[in-house]
């Protein structure tokens, strides 16, 4: 009798940690475009005036900043588009 209570309880508890921790979903990243001000940083490092900086200083590290690209407009602004965790995204447009 005691064999099947150990038995029993170790099931209900792998049952309840599958629910709990089994269906975790993957991580998907969105594209997400920030206009900013002056024109785009040659530089590639965490400066904040790079797109990556520009996108952790706004979201943090949470958002898996990825493949950004800088376009720079003709009136003094650039356009930086990444690839942010979706959680943050406002598009939904998936990154590829």
């Amino acid at each position: 009798m005691k064999l099947g209570n150990i038995l029993l309880t170790i099931g209900v508890l792998f049952v309840l940690f599958s629910l709990a921790y089994g269906s975790v979903d993957p991580l998907r990243l969105c594209h997400e475009s920030m206009t900013l001000g002056g024109k785009c940083s040659s530089s590639s490092g965490f400066s904040p005036s790079s797109c990556f900086g520009a996108f952790n200083s706004k979201y943090g590290a949470s958002a898996v900043t990825q493949n950004c690209s800088c376009k720079d407009n003709n009136n003094n602004t650039h356009v930086c588009t990444c690839c942010i965790n979706c959680v943050y995204s406002s598009t939904k447009n998936y990154c590829s």
